[in-house]
């Protein structure tokens, strides 16, 4: 198993979700269970808790010490917030959770019933390293040798700070009036050590950890991050279409420099032919020349425009038939599909918003200059009217991450599935426009909002297909 210090070390320089949703799969277990204990069998608390966790986890990863365990913060945190969650409940909320338990283990040892409630108790009494030897011991099972390579320690030296850590929880229980063995302690921490986690728990909580984490770090930070970040270019597809069209124009004004050249020579000849003296500073002949050059430049301009539609007319393809509208494709259903098509990019970008998937999402999309500099723009004046101190965290904290103008497209989006949660999409029409480029027409539909009708257009970059977002695309604020 990949240790957690990288994971977590790597999800804070790189901003990998894969790192963070491993350290979610490693660790969720212990959250969960301690979660579910501390309020007291409500399963639907223990999850809210359990996100809760991992959301302040995604945000809090950047100022955690670096020779921290991630274990240990995880219980600590996991008990101090399920029990301020358990503290914002009524009296009767409280007395109902605690009847629910307690008939739910009926069957149970009577002195473990007595234990539990004072368990976590007891264990956040202990020192940090001592607690994180018990939660490593017990809560994720691990042997002594393991504990003792986390804790840096020997395996006799682990032994024996469990031994005292136990010894230590007796006596508190002893206090409280509950005497009670070491073996007996053992067992009853084993026992509460994992609890079954809910299906698809995991994948949930770290989506939603990681998508409020970048969309929840305050609201300004979506709207303000690009404002100091250097324009960057949208990827090697996109100058080359740019370059293109310049190397041909180098080419051309070569060929016009050598017509006029050409030009100019048998205006020469003609005078001389003539009789007459030309000097380069003849009025008369200057004109004539200019005449000559604009003449030969806009033909060549008319020859070339006809040319261009000629060509334009035979590559393009037969419109197609409307077709019918398709049917709707279920959220649950959406998936990484590539780019290799308008649809499979299109597919893969709803499936990145819903995941909170920001590298895939950039993968699909292409901003054109002028939109990306209308929303560095807006963002300037919007920054403007932001606290000085507030909009410093802010842009500390995006040029860190290195986000720019995809995220902040991206973020809102996210804010609106989990607002309303998207549904489904329905394709309604497709237009083929170039043969590299293509509009789709889409209904995307939510569960809590009306539905919405989104026009897309589609451009091809050698051998992927992205959605070119323009002034036109973007947001009224962000266009005017």
């Amino acid at each position: 198993m990949t240790d957690a210090g990288q994971l977590l070390r790597a999800y804070v320089a790189e901003n990998s979700e894969e790192a963070f949703r491993s350290l979610v799969d490693a660790h969720i277990g212990m959250v969960y269970s301690t979660a579910l204990r501390v309020v007291c069998g409500d399963a639907a608390a223990a999850k809210d808790v359990t996100q809760m966790v991992f959301t302040d986890l995604a945000r809090k990863a950047r100022g955690l010490p670096a020779d921290v365990l991630l274990s240990g913060w995880l219980y600590r945190h996991t008990t101090f917030t399920a029990s301020k969650l358990v503290r914002s409940e009524s009296r009767r909320r409280a007395r109902e959770q605690e009847a629910a338990s307690m008939n739910a283990h009926d069957e149970s040892d009577p002195a473990l019933e007595q234990l539990t409630p004072l368990l976590d108790g007891a264990i956040n009494s202990l020192s940090a390293r001592d607690r994180d030897a018990v939660v490593l011991r017990y809560f994720e099972q691990r042997d002594f040798r393991s504990v003792a390579a986390t804790l840096q320690l020997s395996e006799h030296a682990a032994q024996k700070r469990v031994s005292r850590s136990l010894e230590k929880l007796r006596r508190y229980f002893q206090r409280h009036g509950l005497p009670v063995s070491g073996t007996t302690l053992a067992a009853a921490l084993s026992a509460q050590s994992l609890n079954a986690v809910p299906a698809s728990l995991a994948a949930s909580v770290a989506c939603n950890a990681l998508a409020q984490a970048s969309a929840a770090i305050t609201p300004l930070l979506i709207s303000l991050f690009m404002a100091k970040i250097k324009t960057i270019a949208v990827g090697a597809a996109v100058i080359a279409a740019v370059t293109t069209p310049l190397v041909v124009q180098h080419n051309s004004i070569a060929s016009l420099r050598s017509e006029n050249e050409h030009l100019r020579q048998q205006v020469t000849s003609q005078t001389q032919t003539a009789g007459l003296v030309t000097t380069p500073t003849e009025p008369t002949d200057n004109r004539e020349l200019l005449q000559l050059r604009a003449e030969v430049a806009r033909l060549r301009r008319e020859q070339q425009n006809v040319a261009q539609n000629n060509r334009w007319r035979a590559e393009a393809p037969a419109q197609p038939p409307p077709r019918t509208p398709q049917e709707s494709v279920p959220a649950e259903s959406w998936v990484n599909r590539g780019f290799a098509s308008p649809m499979d990019t299109l597919q893969t970008a709803h499936w990145a918003i819903r995941n909170a998937n920001i590298e895939k999402f950039r993968e699909s999309i292409a901003i054109t200059d002028q939109a990306r500099q209308k929303l560095h723009d807006l963002i300037a004046k919007m920054a403007a009217k932001a606290p000085p101190e507030e909009a410093r965290k802010v842009l500390d904290e995006v040029a860190a991450r290195g986000w720019d103008a995809e995220e902040g497209l991206l973020f809102p989006m996210i804010a609106q599935n989990q607002k309303h949660g998207y549904k489904s999409y329905r394709v309604l029409t497709e237009n083929v426009t170039q043969p590299d480029e293509q509009q789709i027409t889409i209904e995307l539909q939510m569960n809590s909002a009306p539905p919405e009708k989104r026009q897309f257009r589609f451009k091809q970059f050698g051998d992927a297909w992205k959605q070119v977002i323009d002034v036109a695309d973007l947001p009224p604020e962000a266009r005017n």
